[in-house]
């Protein structure tokens, strides 16, 4: 585990739902009693947050070791592919609803 310094793209970020204060609060006790979840590794592209950002801010607030996962691959070589990435990552592993879906998939279009 490390405690490097990650990147942040406002457009990666944008690609986020944003956590509401109990949620954030929730996450940041978790940190602090558990420690980081090696299992859900902050994920990176040269350098740059692409998930993670509310772990990474908390853990760099508390000093908590973190790792990373650099997703940088053939088919993830562009900003473009990145922020295609994060769509689709939400889209599939969150509880999002229908308007949230829609919500993302704009806010993906406008980046263009």
């Amino acid at each position: 585990m490390k405690n490097i310094s990650l990147k942040e793209n406002k457009n990666f970020k944008k690609l986020h739902p944003i956590l509401s204060d109990i949620e954030l609060n929730c996450l940041e006790n978790s940190l602090l009693k558990n420690g980081f979840d090696r299992t859900h590794p902050i994920l990176t592209w040269h350098g740059y947050i692409v998930d993670g950002h509310n772990r990474y801010a908390l853990c760099k607030k508390h000093n908590i070791p973190f790792i990373t996962f650099n997703i940088e691959t053939e088919n993830i070589s562009t900003d473009k592919d990145v922020m295609d990435f994060i769509v689709d990552k939400h889209i599939h592993e969150r509880r999002l609803t229908i308007n949230q879906i829609n919500e993302l998939k704009e806010i993906r279009k406008e980046l263009d």
